[in-house]
């Protein structure tokens, strides 16, 4: 879910979804603490219509979800209470065992987001209210399938956010939703009709679906390496055309490289070469000294090999008079 909030298709999400890490942070270190966690991927919660906060405490799962926090005043607008076009902004809390004390994860939320209203200067600075607290942003607990067992409760917190998730775009989530404790808006969409007999169908359902997910996310991965590793050679292209350029500017230094600067062995043959075309001068030292070794190994090979051949001349005649004197020899016997 939290990787289809952010689908390619889908640029300006308006579903945000916390990993339980948020939580248990917020809960032990306070709302500072997880300000980076939105604040690094410039994230305005206040433009989300659904935030999923799921908790985890004591072995068991819940989930609170905050509806539409960037409509806070409405709720202070009594014309707008009570109306099926105007939205709401309230806090869901889904337990599926009634286990976790949904006012102290609702404090702490609460705490959350007027910090963030703080941080994101959504009121002057002189408006020192908070706006959001108990009386103004409601916690509702509608209705909803519990479990009779003590193994299931991650099964129904993803049922539940699969659901809300489902209902995005066809729920305004409205003030007219607020009035009965959301039970109607739980009712009419008809996803709530779900039970213990259901979890084990749900649990290949979840199976099936992230196995579907895994092939579209995985290759969403590899697309997302391959433009990083594309990015990053153009990045190293640009800054060896821009030192090049800088260096093409600068005033020649008798040939010390600037401090800092990295050259490559390619760039410097190559700034070499160009010198060298434009200078007349025979090469860089380095260059002149690899082709004098070359041209000394050249010389001396020649060398050996002009002894080799007057050695080979010397024994051949040698052998020429051995064989006239042996000649002689048998013609006196």
């Amino acid at each position: 879910m939290k990787w289809i909030s952010g689908a390619p298709n889908n640029t300006h999400p308006d579903v945000h979804i916390f990993t339980s890490h948020f939580m248990s942070t917020l809960a032990s270190d306070g709302a500072k603490a997880v300000s980076s966690w939105t604040a690094k991927k410039r994230i305005d919660i206040f433009e989300k219509k659904l935030i999923f906060v799921p908790v985890n405490s004591d072995l068991h799962w819940s989930l609170c979800v905050v509806v539409n926090p960037g409509f806070i005043a409405n709720n202070s607008d009594n014309e707008k209470n009570g109306s099926r076009s105007e939205k709401g902004s309230f806090l869901l809390f889904l337990d599926s065992l009634n286990m976790h004390q949904k006012r102290k994860v609702a404090k702490k939320i609460y705490e959350w987001l007027n910090f963030e209203w703080k941080r994101l200067k959504k009121s002057s600075d002189k408006d020192f209210r908070q706006p959001f607290y108990r009386e103004s942003m409601p916690l509702f607990t509608p209705k909803i399938p519990y479990q009779d067992n003590g193994c299931d409760c991650g099964v129904f917190v993803c049922r539940y956010a699969f659901n809300l998730f489902q209902m995005r775009n066809e729920s305004v989530f409205s003030q007219f939703d607020m009035v009965d404790n959301c039970t109607d808006l739980f009712e009419d969409s008809g996803l709530f009709e779900f039970g213990m007999k259901d979890i084990a169908r749900i649990r290949v359902e979840m199976k099936h679906l992230i196995a579907n997910l895994s092939k579209v996310y995985l290759q969403k991965k590899k697309l997302e390496k391959a433009k990083q590793k594309s990015k990053s050679k153009s990045n190293e292209a640009d800054g060896n055309t821009s030192s090049e350029a800088a260096e093409a500017e600068e005033p020649t230094d008798g040939g010390n490289k600037p401090e800092g600067i990295d050259e490559s062995f390619d760039s410097i043959v190559k700034r070499e070469d160009e010198s060298q075309e434009t200078s007349g001068d025979e090469g860089p030292s380095f260059v002149s000294k690899e082709k004098e070794n070359v041209e000394n190994s050249s010389d001396t090979s020649g060398k050996d090999d002009e002894v080799k051949t007057n050695e080979e001349e010397d024994r051949s005649s040698s052998d020429e008079k051995s064989q006239d004197l042996l000649v002689n020899d048998e013609g006196s016997a």
